[in-house]
């Protein structure tokens, strides 16, 4: 399967890039895909505890399943007033 990544904030100055496509087994959950985006980019580690994964853009929880074409963003904290 393919998912579209996007990221935002410290995790685009982590890996350089605004968005990018990966490979992921059918079945596969967000957190598989997060596991996956830390072996491609290990300098994630650091900003990875304060960014919420979202799945075609709802907030989604690490067990969610992630289907084929599925559009993953990785969001920073945010705050307002």
């Amino acid at each position: 399967m393919q998912v579209e990544i996007r990221y935002f904030a410290a995790a685009r100055e982590a890996t350089g890039v605004a968005g990018e496509t990966l490979q992921v087994q059918p079945g596969s959950s967000v957190a598989d895909v997060r596991d996956a985006l830390l072996e491609r980019h290990p300098s994630l580690a650091g900003p990875l505890p304060s960014l919420r994964f979202a799945l075609d853009e709802t907030f989604a929880a690490p067990k969610d399943a992630v289907h084929d074409g599925a559009v993953i963003a990785l969001i920073p904290p945010v705050g307002g007033g």
